[in-house]
């Protein structure tokens, strides 16, 4: 079995790389593969449950990587990996979400996923995890609908309009989806049309 010091540095460490790949060279690729890579671990410790003696990664070790898929590598996505004219990470965040459905609720409760602040920086990357969490979507959608109008030509302005489709079209039930529009109304009442609410009711119907 890998030590969980070791583990956890190569993993971070590559993480890094991805990252790096990223920000410098504009490719999503190693991104992508990372966490495939990680959901393939994933999937492989799930099945070696059933037979304890063939487990090549310890709990220690695999406690550690779930809790760094649940905050470092979701507050890395949020700043990092926000669709451009240069690159797409879509596919990263479809394979991020896949990741953490195989993450245990407790772990993601006792790691805090999802309770870091939102702001500009991190709405897009908060808009689409919190597919995993009503109370985390609502949240979202209310921080949105109240950030007022922005200049077009603003790069802010560019990442609101992405969170707004981000969030709204996430499957809601029928009474769900009532109360967040109507929610949204309240906004618009109270601040007016110079806000982002405008686009999300615009983004849900």
């Amino acid at each position: 079995q890998i030590p969980t010091s070791i583990g956890a540095d190569v993993a971070k460490s590559l993480w890094a790389i991805c990252r790096a790949d990223l920000n410098i060279y504009l490719s999503s690729k190693s991104m992508k593969e990372f966490l495939v890579g990680l959901k393939s671990i994933l999937i492989s410790v799930n099945q070696e449950e059933k037979a304890p003696s063939k487990r090549k990664i310890s709990p220690a070790l695999l406690r550690t990587l779930q809790k760094i898929i649940v905050t470092e590598i979701v507050s890395d996505l949020c700043s990092d990996a926000v669709p451009s004219n240069q690159v797409t990470t879509e596919t990263v965040w479809t394979t991020y979400l896949q990741c953490v459905e195989l993450v245990p609720g407790n772990t993601i409760a006792e790691a805090g996923a999802l309770n870091c602040g939102i702001n500009h920086a991190t709405v897009f990357g908060m808009a689409i995890c919190a597919s995993l969490s009503a109370k985390s979507a609502r949240k979202v959608e209310s921080w949105i609908a109240l950030q007022e109008f922005q200049d077009k030509s603003m790069p802010n302005h560019r990442v609101m309009l992405l969170s707004t489709l981000a969030i709204a079209t996430q499957a809601r039930i029928e009474n769900e989806m009532r109360e967040s529009v109507l929610s949204i109304f309240e906004v618009m009442l109270l601040k007016g049309i110079d806000t982002m609410a405008i686009y999300l009711i615009a983004a849900k119907i």
